[in-house]
């Protein structure tokens, strides 16, 4: 069995893109080799994601499913924002040409959905253009992967999906990370060692609730930073983040804000060792690895109690919720995990580390892999 996984990829500024790159290293470690074309599995990168170009993705098509034989699986890493883009609005347009091309040559087809848009509430010409651009993906995969139960639970309802089609696997964690002396991060990064530091790690967006966080800084002790480690990388995100650099001036607290910037994949020890908390005071979102990579490095977690996240809570109590939008609990909240008090988190994260390390999550997908091949 030969698999072709096609994805956004490193250097693109892009969460697919390195979540399918932890994916392929778990896949390395299940195999036991630094070559994956050892063992038939190869990527075919995403290099123009937002292209109107509809031949890049006809000629991606034909690449990557021209050659194969009987059993041979087209892994796809899916999301709106990967196939094509018009406008501001209309994102993943070009799934139209390439899944029709792929079922032609006769390839049996692994979508995971990265995200899963809740319509409920949502306008009728909304309904009708998600549910036109998820056609393709939705109905011609031969099996369908997401994150989160939530995430089912939307296909089945929005799309009348059967339940046998889509298998639950969680975004992963690595189990070999570790973190340097709390003050040296925090000396390379820029911060005084004597400062207590939230970090909020993740691209920049609208749903990410970094003002939320950057409101109630001024009722912290002055001896708290909060470190935005992240970029926006969309125009409404970059919006966003003008917005957000200008509440922080009005609200005089320039010097209680630390802007680091994209994270890269070898500067993530640094940033995790500097934090004493994370928070993700996130209003919606399908999956979160800026989440799981913090859960990596053992650092106490808190976040919005939106339902992806009380997953965490509900099946490993390894991260704390809380509602973001009341002000006093928000605040008690970050008090409380600034005094260390989160000894049982952190031992709840390792059960959560070996429960779903990459090398589980890579034996998980090739599972589902084998049935759809058999």
């Amino acid at each position: 069995m030969k698999v072709s996984i096609i994805s956004t990829a490193p250097p693109t500024k892009c969460g697919i893109g390195i979540t399918n790159s932890f994916l392929m290293g778990g896949m390395q470690d299940f195999f036991n080799t630094k070559d994956l074309s050892e063992v038939g599995v190869e990527l075919y990168p995403i290099e123009k994601p937002a292209s109107l170009n509809p031949f890049y993705f006809i000629g991606l098509a034909f690449k990557t499913a021209g050659n194969l034989s009987k059993g041979d699986i087209i892994h796809i890493q899916y999301n709106h924002d990967c196939f094509g883009t018009i406008g501001k609005k209309i994102n993943g347009f070009q799934n139209i040409f390439f899944y029709p091309i792929l079922k032609f040559l006769n390839a049996r087809i692994v979508t995971t959905f990265h995200e899963v848009t809740d319509l409920s509430g949502s306008s009728t010409l909304k309904k009708v253009l998600y549910r036109m651009l998820n056609f393709c993906p939705v109905h011609m995969s031969n099996h369908i992967i997401v994150t989160t139960k939530k995430s089912k639970e939307l296909l089945i309802s929005q799309d009348n999906l059967s339940s046998n089609k889509i298998t639950i696997i969680p975004l992963g964690a690595s189990s070999d990370k570790t973190k340097i002396d709390k003050q040296l991060a925090k000396h390379l990064i820029g911060i005084p060692p004597s400062k207590k530091v939230i970090t909020l790690f993740g691209f920049v967006d609208t749903n990410k609730g970094h003002h939320k966080l950057v409101k109630i800084l001024p009722y912290l002790k002055g001896d708290v930073i909060f470190l935005i480690a992240g970029e926006p990388r969309s125009e409404k995100g970059k919006q966003y983040f003008s917005k957000l650099k200008q509440l922080i001036l009005e609200l005089n607290i320039s010097h209680r804000v630390h802007f680091y910037g994209f994270v890269e994949e070898w500067e993530h020890q640094k940033v995790m060792s500097a934090s004493d908390i994370l928070v993700y005071p996130y209003s919606d979102i399908t999956s979160s690895l800026s989440l799981t990579t913090a859960l990596s490095y053992k650092v106490p977690i808190l976040t919005s109690d939106i339902p992806p996240f009380q997953e965490f809570v509900d099946n490993f109590k390894c991260i704390k919720i809380v509602d973001v939008n009341n002000r006093a609990k928000f605040i008690k909240a970050i008090t409380t995990l600034l005094k260390g008090e989160s000894k049982q988190l952190i031992n709840n994260q390792k059960i959560f580390i070996n429960h779903f390390s990459w090398k589980n999550i890579a034996k998980e997908t090739i599972g589902v892999y084998h049935r759809v091949a058999a």
